[in-house]
């Protein structure tokens, strides 16, 4: 089996060092395209909850204002 040693400690696929992945792609001028960053999509789901929490806000500072 073959591994590939990674620099890249913010992917999903990373694990201590190596790389999980069960298939990797890199391209010469991207580099790694098999790359998935966690932490970005846990970040994401949080922001689009606390930006459903500013509309409802909104909504209710809208109805006191009427």
């Amino acid at each position: 089996m073959v591994r590939v040693r990674c620099w890249l400690d913010d992917c999903k696929f990373w694990k201590e060092g190596i790389c999980s992945s069960p298939e990797i792609e890199i391209y010469p001028d991207e580099g790694c395209v098999t790359m998935e960053v966690e932490e970005l999509e846990e970040e994401e789901a949080a922001w689009e909850e606390e930006e459903e929490g500013w509309e409802e806000d909104e909504e209710e500072w809208e109805e006191d204002v009427e």
